[in-house]
């Protein structure tokens, strides 16, 4: 659904908020003058919320409009570049952290944003197939990735169908070989994923600083596996783990969730047991929609931040 002002409650998501630089080329931003366009036409029409104090609103139909924003991975330019935005319009946030990050890992959507950053897709593509041919051989069939015909419709945003089949063909494979893959391609092309967190993500003081200010601290996982692919039993580790990782980190166990690529298990009352089992009591999705009275806390949707800048777009809106 697009976006329009005539939904009264709404949640937005971010990831990357930074200016497009050819030394990031695999990374496609939302800009610094860009994000700012959107908070302040957001804070011209709604009232920033927490993503519970939206739900409520529209559970019981008000008439308040209100705007959960919130942003995915912890990345350092949200801190760097959203972060004094945000103060400027006074508008409140929710931060949804993976705390691998913590523990020396890059989850697979980043490492793919990173490789596309300083290698030609092409090679990225002719590596991944090379590793399934050498590695795993009865997988060659239905993992190559072919360049020319999309194998999904999960990826709303990604116009290129070579990048799409990339994304899609990592996340296919479990988490186990997905970190194989990964260590033999870093060990192949002699990159430092320690040196790549302090680039691209929070560190720790950073981010206790801006919970501190009082903005929210939501759960992304620990290793950012996309739910559709795993079981109830990893489900409930990852939810675990990463909640008590959460409390050591910064004090405080949140009770907001985010799906991993806005990915749901197909066994969603097993699934919504875990989450309550872990303490968690709201969770968001990636369905581009405003939020209504019948939708369920552990499934709230969201539009994307593409979702607000073609409707400010097409409606001419600076």
């Amino acid at each position: 659904m697009n976006f329009s002002l005539d939904n009264k409650h709404i949640s937005i998501t971010y990831h990357y908020v930074e200016d497009p630089s050819d030394k990031r080329g695999g990374i496609f931003p939302c800009s610094i003058n860009e994000f700012e366009r959107q908070i302040k036409f957001l804070s011209e029409h709604y009232s920033f919320a927490s993503i519970e104090k939206v739900y409520g609103e529209a559970k019981k139909e008000g008439d308040k409009k209100m705007c959960a924003i919130t942003f995915d991975d912890g990345l350092k330019d949200q801190y760097e570049n959203a972060l004094p935005i945000l103060q400027k319009y006074n508008a409140t946030a929710t931060f949804f952290i993976m705390s691998g990050i913590y523990d020396g890992y890059i989850p697979t959507a980043h490492k793919i944003h990173i490789l596309l950053s300083i290698k030609e897709l092409e090679d990225l593509i002719n590596a991944f197939n090379k590793y399934i041919d050498a590695y795993l051989p009865n997988e060659t069939e239905e993992l190559h990735i072919p360049v020319d015909i999309s194998i999904t419709d999960k990826r709303r945003h990604e116009k290129r169908i070579s990048i799409k089949n990339f994304k899609e063909a990592l996340s296919q494979l479990d988490l186990n070989k997905q970190k194989e893959f990964f260590k033999w391609f870093f060990k192949e092309y002699n990159l430092d994923e320690k040196a790549l967190i302090k680039e691209f993500f929070m560190s720790r003081e950073e981010a206790q600083e801006l919970f501190s200010m009082n903005f929210i601290l939501g759960n992304h996982t620990h290793n950012h596996p996309a739910f559709d692919s795993i079981s109830r039993s990893e489900m409930k580790t990852e939810l675990e783990y990463s909640q008590k990782q959460l409390v050591e980190l910064f004090g405080k166990q949140p009770n907001v969730f985010c799906y991993p690529y806005g990915r749901l298990n197909k066994d969603s009352k097993s699934m919504f047991k875990v989450l309550n089992e872990t303490n968690i009591t709201h969770a968001v999705t990636t369905e581009p929609r405003g939020i209504t009275r019948d939708d369920n806390l552990l499934t709230i949707p969201r539009y994307d931040t593409n979702d607000v800048r073609d409707f400010l777009d097409e409606n001419n809106i600076n």
